[in-house]
């Protein structure tokens, strides 16, 4: 039934702004790279990866991220079911 299918291994980023013990953290830079960049360019190196998606919600506190994922091209899904996945 399924011999023509391939499964696809996807790396899944769970991002927020309003963490409880670092705020803003994935925006937070080293070497003037956010740090949601730099986990996002070391996963491309991955072999066993097809594809690279950061979930994020479409709450206001995330936007900057968001806007941030958008200008760079990056894959994301920003919903509000999100925040269950997170965990806020």
């Amino acid at each position: 039934m399924f011999k023509n299918y391939k499964m696809k291994n996807i790396a899944i980023i769970t991002a927020r702004m309003s963490s409880s013990r670092l705020p803003g953290k994935v925006m937070m830079r080293i070497n003037k790279i956010p740090t949601i960049k730099i986990l996002y360019d070391r996963l491309k190196y991955s072999k066993l990866l097809n594809d690279i998606v950061i979930a994020t919600s479409n709450c206001k506190t995330d936007d900057v991220l968001a806007n941030f994922l958008k200008k760079k091209k990056l894959n994301f899904l920003e919903d509000q079911k999100i925040m269950l996945l997170i965990g806020s």
